[in-house]
């Protein structure tokens, strides 16, 4: 998922982790940090429009609000009995 400013792209993964990389020239991208926090596979993610705040699902029923800047969660939903496989974020309007 590439961020709406194109700075960032988000990579999940089954080893429970999320990576955010950097743009670094006009092609290529640079492992900047891994998000840890997820306990089972990380499924699917979405960046807000602001590209500031990353949302993340997994199979251990828990979806994810983190700061990209300092890679810490901010908001954890729970509350599903099965795991999440998808999601998507329309935050234009807050």
């Amino acid at each position: 998922m590439i961020s709406p400013d194109t700075n960032f792209l988000a990579t999940c993964s089954a080893d429970k982790t999320v990576k955010i990389w950097t743009l670094e020239d006009e092609k290529e991208y640079k492992l900047n940090k891994t998000l840890y926090g997820h306990h089972k596979w990380v499924w699917d993610c979405a960046f807000s429009c602001d590209s500031q705040l990353l949302v993340t699902c997994s199979s251990d029923c828990v979806a994810k609000i983190w700061n990209i800047e300092s890679g810490e969660v901010i908001r954890n939903f729970t509350g599903h009995t099965r795991g999440i496989n998808c999601l998507t974020l329309n935050d234009r309007s807050l």
